[in-house]
C-alpha cells in the first residue's frame, strides 16, 4: 500500500506547486484573494452603509484598475509575465533578459536630446550599451552630438567608445571613423586623416565606404590652403576614389551638403 500512495503524493505536490509558476498566476491568486476576501466582508456588513458603500466601490475598481495594469504591462513589458521555467533554458531565459535590457538602453539612447542632455548623461546612456556588447548603438549616441554640431561632445563620446572596447569589436572601426568626422568638425584635419586611415585599415575593403574616402579628400583639401602640395595631390587621389566608389551614385548630393566647400569637384 506503501508503494502505491507514495507516487500519488509526490504528483500531486507537482500539480500544486505548478499553480503558482510566473508572475501572471501570482496576479490570478493575488485577485482573487482580495475580491474573496471583499466579497465576504460585503455581506457581512451590508446593512452598514457606510462601510458597504466603499467596499462596493473596491469590489468594482479594483479588478478595473488591475485589468488597466495587466494590458498596459502586456503592452510595454510582457516579457515580465513569464518565469524562468517557462524557457527551454537557463541561456534562453538570460537571452531573453539581455535582448530586454538592450531594447531599454536603445530607448533611452534614442531619447537623448543633444540640446538638453547633460554629457555625463549621455556617457552613462553610453557605458550601458557597451556593457550590453551593443557598440553601433553607442556610436549613434556619439552621432547625435555630431549631427547637431557639437563635434567636440562627440569626439569625447567616440573616444569614450574606443577606451571602453576590446581590440576586436565588431563596431569599432565605425567609432573610429567617427571620432574623425568630429575631427573634421573641430578643424583637427591632420589628426582626422590618420583616425580615418586606421579606420579604413580595421574596416577591410567590403565595409569601406565613400564617405570614408571623401572625407580624407576634405581633410586633405583644409590642410592644402596652408600647407604643401602633397596635401592638394592627396585631395584629388582621394576625391577621384570617393567618386569612383559603387556607392557614391546612391546619393552625390548628400555629400554635396555635407562638404560644400568642395561640392564644384562633386
Amino acid at each position: 500500500m506503501h508503494s502505491m500512495t507514495e507516487p500519488v503524493e509526490q504528483t500531486s505536490l507537482s500539480a500544486g506547486s505548478a499553480v503558482v509558476r510566473n508572475p501572471l498566476s501570482v496576479i490570478a491568486m493575488f485577485v482573487l484573494l482580495v475580491e474573496t476576501i471583499a466579497t465576504v466582508t460585503l455581506v457581512q456588513v451590508y446593512q452598514a452603509t457606510e462601510i458597504a458603500l466603499p467596499l462596493v466601490w473596491f469590489v468594482v475598481l479594483f479588478p478595473t484598475l488591475i485589468g488597466v495594469l495587466f494590458f498596459a504591462t502586456i503592452w510595454w513589458r510582457h516579457q515580465y509575465l513569464y518565469s524562468p521555467t517557462e524557457y527551454r533554458s537557463d541561456e534562453s531565459f538570460l537571452a531573453a533578459m539581455r535582448r530586454l535590457q538592450r531594447v531599454e538602453a536603445r530607448q533611452e539612447a534614442a531619447d537623448l536630446n543633444p540640446r538638453t542632455a547633460d554629457e555625463t548623461q549621455s556617457l552613462k546612456v553610453v557605458d550601458r550599451l557597451l556593457q550590453l556588447f551593443d557598440t553601433r548603438a553607442a556610436v549613434k549616441v556619439g552621432r547625435t552630438f555630431l549631427e547637431a554640431g557639437q563635434s567636440d561632445v562627440a569626439a569625447r563620446i567616440f573616444q569614450y567608445i574606443l577606451d571602453n572596447t576590446p581590440t576586436g569589436a565588431e563596431d569599432r572601426y565605425n567609432a573610429l571613423a567617427n571620432l574623425g568626422y568630429a575631427q573634421i568638425g573641430m578643424g583637427k584635419y591632420g589628426d582626422a586623416i590618420a583616425t580615418i586611415e586606421k579606420s579604413i585599415a580595421l574596416a577591410g575593403k567590403n565595409r569601406t565606404g565613400p564617405w570614408h574616402l571623401l572625407a580624407l579628400a576634405y581633410a586633405h583639401f583644409k590642410l592644402s590652403k596652408t600647407e604643401n602640395d602633397t596635401h592638394a595631390k592627396s585631395f584629388h587621389e582621394f576625391l577621384k576614389k570617393g567618386k569612383a566608389h559603387p556607392w557614391f551614385g546612391e546619393k552625390p548630393d548628400f555629400y554635396k551638403k555635407l562638404y560644400p566647400e568642395i561640392a564644384e569637384y562633386l
